[in-house]
């Protein structure tokens, strides 16, 4: 199941315009303010599961994932910042999208309401499921379109997410920890 949708994630609209190299800049700031909505939040919502986990195995888990979490979303402002994005909107007052909203009260509710860390594994498990399987290929293609708009040094205006190629990606990342945890 996972693997299929996947594959159908891959293929959505906004992928499809980075792997043909035809993503906008408007597209990309977007994204990229649409994740801080949630992304800045990630350090707090950890810390607080992390506090209602009985399970010491569990807890440390959480307390591992959330020291790999810390200033995720100075990234992305500074990703912003390096296509000449106004960052301040981004951080003080944009309105997230309907459907970051909708992602932001299902974890929120798993975490204040509900309190079960257990289910609660499925946020990072499904996020990070994605973002493990980028590829090197993609962030090439992330980084053409970056420079198709001037930008000097690309490389420095996806800094979020190639981090994550790396971090939630391969025999020790965030994903695959989630992964074996769930099986545990």
């Amino acid at each position: 199941t996972l693997e299929k949708r996947r594959k159908t994630f891959f293929e959505n609209p906004w992928f499809a315009a980075i792997n043909e190299r035809r993503l906008t800049r408007g597209q990309y700031v977007e994204t990229l303010g649409n994740m801080h909505q949630f992304v800045r939040w990630t350090t707090r919502i950890l810390a607080r599961i992390t506090g209602t986990t009985t399970n010491r195995t569990l807890r440390r888990h959480f307390i591992e994932h959330l020291k790999g979490e810390i200033d995720h979303e100075v990234l992305i402002e500074n990703d912003l910042r390096q296509i000449g994005a106004d960052v301040d909107y981004v951080v003080n007052d944009m309105v997230p999208a309907t459907a970051t909203q909708e992602f932001m009260v299902i974890q929120e509710s798993l975490v204040s309401f509900h309190q079960d860390p257990v289910v609660f594994l499925a946020v990072p498990f499904a996020i990070e499921g994605f973002s493990a399987t980028l590829t090197e290929d993609f962030i090439g293609n992330l980084e053409a379109c970056i420079e198709r708009w001037g930008v000097k040094s690309p490389r420095r205006a996806c800094t979020f997410i190639s981090s994550h190629v790396h971090t939630d990606g391969g025999d020790d990342g965030h994903w695959i920890n989630v992964f074996k945890m769930m099986q545990e």
